[in-house]
């Protein structure tokens, strides 16, 4: 999740985990579960939206970048007038979180030269497909800059 200053949301992917065991209900029980499992995400990623604002508003008086909500950490930090966070679970390691923001930031920096709101605003998709070059499923594949920024390029070749 990116923000600004003024608490607008610039940039926001989630990744779930999905159940596969339950594939045994007649179809209108299964689009029925669907429709509550998709309500329920909508419901968390509200809440945590709002408590990342909460986090914005208060850092200057915090010290940590890390915060608890409910089973998961929430990990961020502030680069100039952008806000970056990430929603990990409690077993995840902070620091890697961290250093994962970091990169995203470099990269962004390395790809745009020195990246600003309107960078992410006027060219979202290719934010997202740096992200997307970086995570896969929620799991990080690829901490090379030089790497994720070919990729990039290489799929703009293709436009």
């Amino acid at each position: 999740m990116v923000l600004n200053y003024l608490n607008l949301s610039r940039l926001d992917l989630s990744y779930f985990k999905i159940d596969k065991g339950r594939q045994d209900y007649p179809n209108g029980m299964s689009t029925m579960m669907k429709q509550k499992k998709q309500n329920y995400k909508m419901k968390f990623i509200d809440q945590l939206f709002v408590e990342t604002l909460n986090i914005q508003t208060f850092q200057k008086q915090q010290l940590s970048n890390f915060e608890q909500f409910r089973n998961y950490k929430i990990i961020y930090k502030r680069y100039a007038g952008l806000f970056f966070a990430i929603c990990v679970d409690v077993n995840d390691n902070e620091l890697t979180s961290l250093e994962l923001i970091h990169l995203y930031v470099e990269v962004l920096d390395k790809y745009f030269g020195n990246v600003c709101e309107l960078d992410i605003v006027f060219n979202f998709n290719k934010a997202y497909g740096i992200l997307d070059e970086m995570i896969i499923g929620g799991e990080v594949m690829e901490t090379s800059k030089q790497v994720v920024i070919n990729a990039v390029k290489n799929i703009e070749l293709l436009d």
